[in-house]
């Protein structure tokens, strides 16, 4: 990115629960250009924070970045992919099936 200001763009990650999303998630951590300020999934994850959402019925936690989710991310409310609320967001990555991509990007775009 050249001529960066210092000014991080505040982006999305989308299919944050799934390991695609995952790996967005721990490439964006302390990344210089971006700061993830939202997370959106299905709806099936939507309204739990992020560590909620990546417990299984078992108590496990699905995280599969290495060691715990990241602190950042852990409290974090997952929006609903399908209602993603995209004020103040300038970018948003997407880590979801081509389906509901079809769907959904239009919308981000």
């Amino acid at each position: 990115m050249t001529g960066f200001t210092g000014k991080k763009a505040r982006v999305a990650v989308v299919g944050a629960t799934g390991i695609a999303g995952q790996e967005f998630l721990d490439i964006l951590r302390n990344h210089p250009w971006f700061e993830v300020v939202a997370i959106a999934a299905s709806a099936r994850s939507a309204h739990k924070t992020y560590a909620e959402a990546l417990t299984t019925a078992s108590g496990q936690v699905a995280w599969y970045g290495g060691g715990h989710v990241p602190a950042e991310y852990a409290s974090m409310m997952v929006q609903d992919a399908e209602a993603l609320e995209l004020d103040g967001i300038d970018c948003v990555f997407t880590a979801i099936d081509s389906e509901p991509a079809k769907r959904l990007e239009p919308k981000y775009a």
